[in-house]
């Protein structure tokens, strides 16, 4: 049944049972070939449960099954060279059905190899989306709302842009003077130091100390002059380094001072700068913190609670798990085909073991082609015979009832013209016993009328010799009687 053969022909065709039993053990074949690749597709690349990949594949395989039964029992009764147009497009069906079936075992068969590549795969992914990230529109909007809740703690600190007085004139102006000079005495000691160095290892000839020393080595009175410079360097260095720090305190205490007489315009500031930080909801507060979280935890939105989540997205774009969990489908079919571009021998295996499946999902179309193509066989011809005998019967029986039909109308008809005629004749019966009656009624009434007209003569004869009185004067004598009395 497999094979496409109807078991009553089979009865009658027992020498082509062998052929047909290979044909339907072919479609089982194919079947469980399917079967076991849904299997390892549903349990392997879609994660699902072994029974429910065993149900899934018996599903699949029957479902094969049909469909190959179907394309090989539409080719019967076609033979010759015919075959090959018809089995044409039966082909290309099995072939994409093979493609289908042959791709979950082909990537079952290089498990090993596929998860090794989804391995690196993914971490090559991972890589490049983490360097996406930070160079991306996500970075740069973090980036500034970072440096915009840097600012305004600033404010909170109490350094408000735009508070001046003299004295914080005075002081920044010394400030940057001091900075300059250290800065700048920090760059001859460096300078000095290097010299010295090179004064010493006698590396005149260096590229790094070309024309800073000498190229005699040792501690001579070049080297002592050297120390001397770097000395003196080094105590204007130390010189202007308390200069820095003392011109610093001198800024922030003059900073301080501008604040405490600008209160109000300072605590406006900070007001202003606490609603940006946290929020408008957020009372007002000059303590900061700096957690992992947030700045600080009270606020609950604002430019901390935008930087919160934007750092929060930021670490679900580089979370490696999300690209640990791309082992689907795609992912290895992905996997395989960079294995076999990297790997000609791999490529080759790859395409011979998928080519090695497709032809045994083509195997049943392709074998019913070759035998159909080979002539009609007993089998087709049996059929044949059998079918042409149901039709026979079949006509028979339409024709015989056919005939019986025509049958029973004509009785009917002929029923009704015999009534039709008795009707009549029983109308022609009636019509002349009404005529007879008529006739006999008339001639008594007649008899009646004319023995009352003689009997009327004699009495008027009798009587008087005038003229004769009718017994009924408003009659008439040729007046018929009514048709009453008759």
């Amino acid at each position: 049944m497999l094979g496409g053969a109807d078991l009553r022909v089979l009865e009658r065709a027992r020498s082509e049972k062998n052929g047909l039993v290979s044909l339907g053990l072919v479609v089982l074949s194919t079947a469980t070939v399917a079967a076991i690749s849904m299997f390892f597709a549903v349990a392997n690349a879609m994660g699902q449960p072994w029974p429910v990949a065993i149900v899934i594949g018996l599903v699949w395989g029957a479902i094969i099954v049909a469909l190959d039964r179907l394309l090989i029992k539409s080719m019967q009764g076609i033979y010759g060279v015919q075959a090959l147009w018809f089995g044409l497009p039966r082909l290309l069906m099995a072939l994409v059905i093979g493609v289908v079936v042959s791709i979950p075992i082909t990537l079952q068969i290089f498990d090993r190899e596929i998860e090794m590549q989804v391995h690196v795969d993914n971490v090559a992914a991972a890589a490049a989306a983490s360097d996406e990230v930070e160079s991306g529109p996500v970075a740069q909007q973090l980036k500034s709302v970072e440096e915009e809740i840097a600012a305004n703690e600033a404010i909170l600190r109490g350094d408000v842009q735009g508070l001046t007085s003299p004295e914080l004139q005075t002081a920044q102006l010394e400030f940057d003077e001091a900075t300059t000079a250290s800065e700048a005495a920090d760059a001859a000691k460096t300078e000095t130091y290097k010299v010295m160095v090179c004064e010493k290892e006698g590396a005149g000839s260096n590229a790094e100390c070309d024309g800073l020393a000498s190229q005699t080595a040792g501690e001579g009175p070049l080297y002592e002059a050297r120390v001397r410079e770097y000395q003196d360097a080094l105590g204007k260095a130390d010189a202007a380094a308390d200069r820095l720090a003392t011109a610093r305190v001198a800024l922030e205490t003059a900073r301080t001072n501008a604040v405490s007489s600008n209160a109000e315009i300072v605590e406006e500031a900070q007001l202003e700068a606490q609603n940006l930080l946290c929020g408008p909801s957020a009372a007002a507060s000059t303590e900061t913190t700096s957690e992992a979280a947030g700045i600080d935890p009270e606020c609950v939105g604002g430019l901390r609670a935008e930087a919160v989540n934007l750092r929060q997205q930021m670490a679900r774009a580089q979370d490696p798990t999300t690209f640990e969990e791309n082992t689907g489908m795609l992912a290895r079919l992905q996997a395989l085909h960079e294995l076999s571009a990297q790997n000609p021998l791999s490529g080759t295996a790859h395409i011979a073991i998928a080519l090695l499946f497709i032809i045994i999902e083509l195997m049943p179309v392709t074998v019913k082609t070759l035998l159909a193509f080979r002539g009609e066989s007993q089998y087709d011809r049996i059929a044949l015979r059998l079918q042409e005998d149901e039709l026979n019967e079949l006509e028979t029986e339409v024709d015989t009832g056919q005939v019986q039909r025509e049958r029973e109308m004509r009785k009917r008809e002929e029923v009704r013209e015999d009534m039709l005629q008795r009707e009549i004749a029983l109308g022609k019966t009636a019509n002349a016993h009404v005529a007879e009656q008529m006739q006999s009624i008339l001639a008594a009434s007649l008899d009646r009328w004319s023995a009352d007209v003689q009997e009327t003569l004699e009495r008027n004869r009798a009587t008087s010799g005038t003229e004769p009185q009718f017994a009924n004067a408003s009659r008439r004598p040729y007046d018929l009687p009514p048709e009453e009395s008759l």
